[in-house]
């Protein structure tokens, strides 16, 4: 199905009134006059959000500044200005190819006549800035202009500024067609173009900026990324000059990939039946009962998962006796064997070869009860995720008996986790194994790749730990529970490249000038990684394999001058260097039988093999060296699948460095010759929304692009189905995709709306408010408000309740986003700085302060899907903005998120709580608030 301009139901409708600002690309002039009081200016768009630009250190203001024109030109009208502030306006004639070419004009308070010069029909670009001075006669001031949202940009004006005498505009209408969403305008010039992308679209691999010009008719081909759109639409007048336009802001969303899900379970399970009879039913008394010791851990993960997205407490049985067998309100963990034998009825073919799959697994839901069949520990893991998602879906839509069966298409599922950024935050154990059970589970990882480095306690080598090191005991608590979750833990390190970590400590062992590579003939080089990697295999109990790293090494001699080069290395080809330290690694790890992996960039001639020529040193080892090989490759950069594994036969698992499109790409057609698909993962809090992760790349990191590339390597057709941002928005309530998903026992159907009172006027995000609003089981009645810094959002909670459940989304300038990244680079921790708190005033005691973080309780309002899945959040709603729901009212261009506070003292009596934003430049909008009643 094409995407449409979300106008699934518009066939012939006529697009015919101007939008207005928000998000803010283009804004239409009508005619006024310069008396204050006039009527015009009522319906005038609002310009009020001023912000300074990147490096200049000002607030932010809101001011309601208006535009209108008459015979004169331009007319301004300023409300509120701040003192001694006045609007500095410019124009850009029309036709006008230079920037430079302006007509510029300051006005004060009022309404102001400017003088420049506007006529209807015109199509200019203008700038509108607030400058502040520091007194009534200074002649300049700090600028701040006016933006929509995100940082100001003093270069950049409105793309377009139309103004428009009042009558008909051109009519636009919508059609749907085979080749995608057609819009026309007969007699008319249209334009289409860009008009902003979803927030965090600007990373390598986007799509060209989409520009088209046509008359009478434009057809939008279907596209994979969302955004806004403007469409200009002019006709000619009798004279030659412009008689009339539109402009138009409408928003794209892509089409809604099919086949992600099938009976709620995600990736759909291969094989999967209805039949007819009772169908089961979760209800009260209902036990988790485990019937093959294997599974004893994963019926305890079913068991946090059904208290987390159903809010049930169900107690877990070991063994099933005799005395209290199976009833048909129990969920059961069986040997694969049960479910032929007995009373089992006869097994489909299809299901008995998956189940038969060392991770494969049967799924029944009938009125016999819930069963999950499997062989091993992952084969239980994976159908207690299968069950959980149907039990979820089920909820919903009502029960019905279903049976299903799955196993993976990829033996291999890797993820690759890099928590040693030096001295920057310090995962617990806690925090990881929740990560764990909430994101590498769900994703249907197999493999977990650990790259120790400094964040291991070592004994051999202390002096190479962090501060934040995690102590040996602790790592084995952490192992212990990745392995009793079907996980194959792998240790890693960075050597001989990426080892500052070693070479801040022990610097004579440095190649060259370079902080970072190791010299491999340096005598006391290979002693020191041999140490290291003995430690590490005796912590993970000998695993199979070890990662060497052996990326991005850069010797680069020739750039460096003679007394920086290394004398050992100097002269010797970089190939031959690589070539001794591959063949060293691959004798000592074949000593103590572990195989090694490592990355492929520097292997290959069309990726960093290319600079020195490193990518022959697999020339220089013995055939039989690259069978003991196993490659992790870098994404798709020089086709290390062809090269690697179709042209010499090695081992290859596709490992892509933050999940886009452009990396994912091919796996259907290259799995046949790869032995696994996986993630590498560079941040060492991959929850939360703030990483350390360079500019946009980062939303490549967050957890549902985790899970998708864990359920892709599972299912290899959902590669072909959809595009990840498209793919994402479609599962943004399925509980894989929403961590933080987690609701209190007893929760539903026990709530009370509540009064909100605040800010309600002018800076108020858009947002096409319905009568009521759902979120994870719990209603709401809309009352929207805002809190900014000084001004606190009042909640009408008070009495003995059981706690509060909030609709909110944040709205953050980028001042605010800056010191939130300053406070977590500083401090080292998550939550290091609250963007918001609850403050409860208590009937007995002092008022108590209960933080909201961005990342983990509340996200910004227009956000990439990416990064919308909280880690502490219940659930969220899709919104539509005015500009996106007056083209279609389901539009999902806005997100509030829910968040709960659950009552420690139940007993104990409120008297009134409010929300009280704390971090300069950011601001709380406050859709609903519902109270837990006992």
């Amino acid at each position: 199905m094409a995407p449409l301009l979300l106008a699934a139901a518009l066939l012939g409708t006529v697009l015919a009134s101007a939008p207005a600002t928000l998000p803010g690309r283009s804004l239409t002039v009508l005619p006024c006059t310069t008396e204050p009081a006039a009527p015009c200016w009522e319906e005038a768009t609002v310009l009020a959000r001023f912000v300074a630009p990147p490096g200049t250190e000002a607030e932010p203001r809101t001011v309601d500044v208006r535009l209108a024109w008459d015979a004169s030109g331009l007319l301004v009208s300023a409300r509120d200005l701040p003192e001694h502030a006045v609007l500095d306006l410019s124009l850009l004639p029309p036709g006008a190819a230079q920037e430079g070419r302006v007509e510029a004009a300051q006005v004060g308070p009022g309404v102001t006549a400017t003088g420049l010069p506007v006529a209807p029909g015109q199509l200019q670009a203008a700038r509108v800035q607030l400058v502040l001075r520091e007194g009534p006669g200074s002649p300049a001031g700090v600028a701040l202009p006016w933006t929509p949202a995100g940082p100001a940009e003093l270069h950049r004006s409105f793309p377009l500024l139309a103004v428009q005498e009042r009558g008909e505009p051109v009519a636009v209408e919508l059609e749907d067609t085979p080749d995608g969403l057609a819009l026309l305008a007969p007699g008319a010039q249209l334009r289409l173009e860009d008009a902003g992308p979803a927030p965090g679209q600007h990373y390598r691999g986007s799509p060209l900026p989409l520009d088209l010009s046509g008359a009478d008719v434009l057809v939008l081909p279907p596209r994979e990324t969302p955004g806004w759109l403007s469409l200009t639409a002019t006709r000619a007048g009798a004279d030659g000059g412009l008689e009339a336009l539109s402009v138009l802001l409408l928003h794209r969303t892509p089409a809604v990939p099919e086949g992600l899900v099938a009976h709620g379970v995600h990736p759909p399970p291969r094989w999967a039946v209805t039949p007819g009879g009772a169908a089961f039913r979760l209800r009260a008394g209902a036990r988790i009962l485990v019937g093959d010791p294997g599974a004893a851990q994963a019926a305890r993960w079913l068991q946090a998962e059904l208290r987390r997205t159903l809010g049930l407490e169900l107690p877990v049985v070991d063994g099933v006796a005799t005395a209290t067998p199976p009833g048909p309100r129990d969920l059961v963990f069986l040997p694969a064997a049960a479910a032929t034998g007995g009373e089992a009825p006869a097994l489909d073919p299809a299901a008995t070869e998956l189940l038969a799959h060392p991770e494969g697994f049967l799924l029944g839901l009938d009125g016999r009860g819930a069963r999950v069949h499997a062989g091993t520990l992952r084969g239980h893991t994976y159908g207690a995720v299968a069950l959980s998602q149907a039990l979820f879906a089920q909820a919903a839509t009502g029960p019905r008996a279903l049976h299903l069966a799955d196993a993976p298409d990829l033996d291999t599922r890797l993820l690759f986790h890099s928590p040693h950024i030096a001295g920057r935050m310090r995962l617990e154990v806690a925090d990881y194994v929740a990560f764990l059970d909430r994101v590498v589970v769900p994703g249907r990882y197999n493999t977990l790749v650990l790259a120790l480095n400094d964040r291991v306690q070592w004994e051999s080598h202390p002096e190479l730990a962090d501060r934040m090191a995690l102590s040996k005991a602790e790592w084995r608590e952490l192992l212990d529970a990745a392995r009793a979750r079907g996980l194959e833990v792998v240790p890693g390190l960075g050597a001989p490249s990426h080892a500052d970590w070693i070479v801040s400590h022990r610097p004579e062992l440095r190649e060259g000038n370079n902080p970072k590579l190791l010299c491999t003939r340096h005598p006391e080089t290979w002693p020191l990684i041999a140490e290291l990697y003995d430690e590490a295999l005796a912590l993970f109990d000998q695993p199979r394999f070890v990662h060497i790293g052996h990326d991005e090494h850069r010797w680069r001699f020739e750039k460096a001058p003679a007394e920086e080069r290394c004398p050992r290395c100097s002269g010797t080809p970089p190939a031959v260097l690589l070539a001794e330290d591959l063949r060293w690694h691959l004798d000592l790890l074949r000593q103590r039988g572990v195989t090694p992996m490592a990355w492929s960039d520097q292997l290959v001639a069309g990726h960093n093999g290319r600079f020195e020529g490193s990518h022959r040193a697999l020339d220089l080892l013995p055939p039989e060296a690259l069978d003991e090989l196993v490659v992790t490759s870098w994404a798709r950069l020089g086709d290390p699948v062809q090269t690697l594994a179709e042209g010499r036969g090695m081992t290859v698992i596709r490992t892509h460095t933050a999940y886009l499109d452009h990396k994912r790409a091919g796996l259907g057609a290259e799995a046949a010759h790869i032995a696994g698909e996986g993630l590498g993962l560079f941040v060492p809090a991959p929850w939360s929304t703030l990483t350390f992760a360079p500019g946009t790349r980062a939303l490549g990191y967050h957890s549902p692009s985790i899970v998708l590339a864990g359920a892709s390597a599972w299912r290899n057709e959902l590669v072909a189905r959809g595009a990840i941002v498209p793919s994402l928005a479609a599962l943004a309530d399925h509980p894989a995709y929403r961590p933080g998903l987690s609701l209190p026992p007893g929760f539903q159907g026990r709530v009370r709306p509540l009064s909100v009172s605040g800010n309600t006027g002018v800076g108020v995000p858009a947002v096409a408010w319905p009568r009521s609003l759902s979120a994870g089981g719990v209603d709401f009645r809309p009352a929207p408000a805002v809190a900014r810094p000084g001004e606190p959002v009042q909640i009408g909670l008070s009495g003995s309740v059981r706690g509060l459940s909030l609709l909110q989304a944040a709205v953050v300038d980028w001042e605010a986003e800056r010191a939130l990244r300053e406070a977590l680079k500083t401090t080292k921790e998550v939550e290091a700085a609250p963007l918001a708190e609850l403050r409860l005033t208590w009937e007995d005691g002092p008022t108590e302060a209960v933080p909201l973080y961005l990342g983990t309780d509340t996200e910004r309002l227009a956000w990439d899907p990416r990064a919308v899945a909280l880690w502490d959040s219940a659930a969220s709603v899709a919104l539509a903005s005015p500009e996106a729901g007056a083209v279609d009212p389901r539009a999902g261009d806005r997100r509030l998120y829910r968040w709960d506070w659950v009552n420690p003292t139940p007993e104990r009596r409120l008297l009134g709580a409010e929300l009280v934003v704390v971090q300069d430049g950011a601001q709380l909008l406050v859709g609903a608030a519902s109270a837990l009643v006992r």
